[in-house]
C-alpha cells in the first residue's frame, strides 16, 4: 500500500461553483491520486454540498467526507480534519481555492528534501496579479536562520509536518467568529518549528477572491470585533514567543498593518461622523493598551501622521489626513522599450503620482523646503511630519512580470532617479524615472522566463504612499524575430504593457497589421510570390513562421486552393510570403497562422490570366468587409487602383 504523502483538509460551506475549481486542480496534480488523501469537512451546508461530496467521493477512492453540525467557521472543521490526517504533510486549503498542477509533488519533495517542519510554498492571488511579490523571492532552505518576512502571507496555506503539528498541539481556534485563526496557528507554527524552509520557484497556492463567499470578507464591520482580535494576536505572541524579537514583531506588523493602515486609512471616510467619533475612540484606548510610544519610531511619514493625531484622539485631524491620503498612486507609464540582440527587453519608465482627483500630487515650496498640501484642510502635526522634502529624493521604483498563470514575479531593479515639475505657481510635483532591463534567462527568477505573455508591472514607493500597479504603454509595439519564433512587446487592449516570449505568426499579426496597399508580386508566371507588408510595428532580428494561404475563387466555382506560405522578419521589416502557382481564376486571398483561430483577409485578389500570367487587383468590398481581424482593411483595399499585371509572354 502507497503511504500517503500529504493530506489535504478542505473545510465546506456552501461552496457553490468554488468546489468544482478545487476538485478539478485537485484532478490535475502531477503526484499520483494514491499518494495523496483529501479530507472534505462539510460545516453544516443547507444546500446540496454534502450530497455533492459524497458523489465526488465514490469516483475518488482518495477523498474522504465528513459532516458536522455548523459551527460557524472553518476552525473546528480544520480541527476535525486534521484529527482524520494520514498524510506526512497537512495542507489547509479553503473550499473555493486552486493547486498549480504540480503543486504538491514539487512542494512535497522540497519539504521532505529540506526536512521541514514547515514549508511556505509561493502563493498568488486573483485580486493582486502581484501579491506577495517582496516574499516568494528566492527558495530558502529548512537550515536557514528564520525570519518573519519569509513566513508570508500569513494563511494556512502551507505544507505542514502533520506530526510536528501534534507533538506541539498545534490547532485552529474554535468559535461562531474566530477572526485571524490562521494568523494564530501561523505565530504557533513559526515560533516551534526547527526547520522552516520557502519554495519560491515553482507555484503553488492560488488564493481567489471570490466576494461573499470568504469569511475575511466580514473583518473589521465591527471596529470592536476586530481590535479584540488583534488583541488576541498580539497576546498569543507573548504567550508563544515571550521576551523574543518574533513577538515585538508581531506587535510592531499589527500595528502597522491593520491598526494604522487599515483602520486609519481613507476607509475611515465611508463611515458616519459618529461611527468616526467612536472609531479613534476604540483605537486610542487600544493602542494606549498594546502599542507604547516607541513602536512609532521607524514608521514611514504616513503612518507616523495617522499615529500622531490618533494618539491625541484628534478625530477631525484624522478626517483631514484621510481625505489628503486617499486615492495616491502611481502612474507608471513605459516611454520607450527596445529588445536587445541578446533577447532582453530594455524598458524606460516615468512615474507620476496621481491624487484622489486624477490630477498629479502636488507639493508646496517653502523656501528651500517642501511641504505635504491638504485639500480640506492642514491637520495639526508637527513640522516633521509636513516636511517632505528629504523623504522625496528617497522615491523607490522598479519593475515585476508575471505570467498568465501568475507562476512568477522576478523583481527586476535598476537605479531610479526622481525630479520635481512645475505643477502649479509655487507647487511641484514629483517624477521617478529609471531603465530596467528584464532578462529572459530568467536570473530575478530563477529560472528562465517561459513562452507565452508576461503581464509587465512596476511598484513604487514615497515617503510611505505605495502602489503596484501595471505598466500602460501608449507607443507602438516592438517585434524581433529570433529564427522560427518573435518576441513582442506591446500594448493590451486596455493599454498595459506586456511581453510575449516565443510567439509564431500571430503574434506578428498582433503586434502590426496587415497592409494590402504594398502587395507586389516578385517573380513571374507561375513562380511568382505574393508578398504583403505587415506594418504598424517595429521589426528587429530575422524570423522565418509558417503561414497557410487559401485562394478562394471569386466566381464561386470550386473549393478553393491552399498553398503554405510564411511569414518573415527581416531587414527591419515584416511581409507575408504566399506563392501563387494556381489555375486560372480570380482569387480572394486570406491567411491563417498558428495561434489564431480567425482568417486574415489580406485585401488583395491574385487573378492568374492566360499562359500563367498573374496579377493583383483589389478585394470587392463585400469580400474585405467580412475580414473579422482588419476594419480597416475595406478602405485600404479600396484605394488600389486597376490591374497590374507582371510577367512575360510565354516563348
Amino acid at each position: 500500500m502507497t503511504a500517503t504523502k500529504v493530506s489535504i483538509v478542505v473545510p465546506t460551506y456552501s461552496p457553490g461553483q468554488g468546489l468544482d475549481r478545487v476538485v478539478a486542480s485537485l484532478d490535475g496534480q502531477t503526484m499520483s491520486a494514491d499518494e495523496f488523501e483529501v479530507i472534505f469537512v462539510d460545516d453544516g451546508s443547507p444546500d446540496d454540498t454534502h450530497d455533492r461530496l459524497l458523489t465526488l467521493a465514490t469516483s475518488h477512492p482518495n477523498y474522504v467526507v465528513r459532516r458536522i453540525e455548523n459551527s460557524g467557521w472553518p476552525s473546528r472543521p480544520r480541527n476535525i480534519g486534521l484529527d482524520l490526517a494520514q498524510g506526512d504533510y497537512v495542507l489547509f486549503m479553503d473550499h473555493d481555492d486552486y493547486l498549480y498542477p504540480d503543486a504538491l509533488r514539487s512542494a512535497h519533495a522540497f519539504a521532505v528534501e529540506q526536512r521541514a517542519d514547515v514549508l511556505s510554498a509561493k502563493e498568488t492571488r486573483t485580486s493582486d496579479w502581484f501579491a506577495y511579490e517582496g516574499v516568494f523571492l528566492a527558495d530558502i532552505p529548512g537550515d536557514a536562520p528564520k525570519k518573519p518576512a519569509v513566513w508570508g502571507p500569513w494563511t494556512t496555506h502551507k505544507l505542514f509536518r502533520r506530526e510536528f503539528l501534534l507533538e506541539h498541539g498545534i490547532r485552529f481556534q474554535e468559535g461562531r467568529r474566530a477572526l485571524f485563526e490562521d494568523v494564530l496557528v501561523g505565530i504557533s507554527a513559526y515560533v516551534h518549528s526547527d526547520r522552516l524552509a520557502v519554495l519560491a520557484s515553482e507555484p503553488f497556492y492560488q488564493w481567489v477572491h471570490s466576494p461573499g463567499a470568504n469569511y475575511s470578507g466580514t473583518y473589521g464591520r465591527d471596529v470592536g470585533e476586530y481590535l479584540r482580535s488583534i488583541g488576541r494576536i498580539m497576546d498569543h505572541a507573548e504567550i508563544e514567543a515571550a521576551g523574543t524579537p518574533f513577538a515585538g514583531w508581531v506587535r510592531g506588523y499589527q500595528y502597522r498593518l491593520r491598526i494604522l493602515g487599515q483602520l486609519l486609512g481613507p476607509g475611515m471616510l465611508s463611515r458616519t461622523q459618529e461611527e468616526r467619533v467612536q472609531l479613534v475612540a476604540d483605537v486610542a484606548a487600544f493602542i494606549d493598551e498594546y502599542t507604547p510610544p516607541e513602536l512609532d519610531s521607524g514608521l514611514n511619514e504616513v503612518l507616523a501622521a495617522r499615529a500622531n493625531l490618533v494618539r491625541r484622539r484628534d478625530v477631525e485631524g484624522l478626517v483631514a489626513l484621510a481625505q489628503a491620503d486617499r486615492g495616491i498612486k502611481p502612474v507608471p507609464v513605459a516611454t520607450g522599450v527596445e529588445w536587445d540582440k541578446d533577447g532582453s527587453l530594455s524598458v524606460e519608465v516615468e512615474v507620476r503620482w496621481q491624487d484622489h482627483s486624477g490630477g498629479p500630487l502636488r507639493l508646496r515650496r517653502d523656501g528651500d523646503r517642501l511641504l505635504r498640501t491638504f485639500p480640506a484642510g492642514a491637520p495639526s502635526l508637527p513640522d516633521d511630519l509636513i516636511d517632505v522634502t528629504d523623504i522625496v529624493p528617497r522615491a523607490t521604483a522598479h519593475l515585476t512580470v508575471a505570467d498568465r498563470d501568475k507562476t512568477g514575479w522576478p523583481t527586476i531593479s535598476a537605479p531610479s532617479e526622481t525630479t520635481l515639475e512645475d505643477a502649479e505657481e509655487g507647487q511641484v510635483t514629483p517624477v521617478t524615472r529609471f531603465t530596467a532591463v528584464i532578462n529572459r534567462g530568467g536570473s530575478e527568477l530563477g529560472r528562465p522566463l517561459g513562452p507565452g505573455p508576461w503581464n509587465i508591472a512596476c511598484r513604487a514607493s514615497l515617503g510611505g504612499y505605495g502602489g503596484h500597479r501595471e505598466v500602460e504603454f501608449g507607443e507602438v509595439a516592438q517585434v524581433r524575430g529570433q529564427g522560427t519564433t518573435v518576441c513582442t512587446v506591446h500594448a493590451t487592449a486596455k493599454g498595459h504593457l506586456v511581453m510575449a516570449l516565443d510567439g509564431f505568426a500571430a503574434s506578428v499579426l498582433s503586434a502590426g497589421e496587415v497592409e494590402p496597399k504594398g502587395a507586389v508580386l516578385i517573380g513571374e508566371r507561375d513562380a511568382a510570390v505574393l508578398r504583403v507588408p505587415v506594418t504598424g510595428a517595429g521589426f528587429g532580428g530575422s524570423a522565418a513562421l509558417a503561414a497557410t494561404a487559401f485562394f478562394r475563387t471569386r466566381d464561386g466555382g470550386g473549393p478553393g486552393v491552399r498553398r503554405d506560405g510564411r511569414l518573415m522578419v527581416a531587414d527591419g521589416q515584416a511581409y507575408l510570403e504566399l506563392p501563387t502557382k494556381l489555375p486560372r481564376g480570380r482569387y480572394a486571398v486570406r491567411v491563417q497562422v498558428r495561434g489564431r483561430q480567425e482568417v486574415v483577409d489580406v485585401g488583395v485578389d491574385v487573378i492568374v490570366h492566360r499562359l500563367d500570367r498573374v496579377s493583383l487587383a483589389r478585394s470587392s468590398a463585400e469580400s474585405a468587409s467580412r475580414s473579422p481581424l482588419r476594419k480597416a482593411i475595406a478602405p485600404v483595399a479600396a484605394k488600389l487602383t486597376g490591374v497590374v499585371a507582371v510577367g512575360r509572354r510565354r516563348s
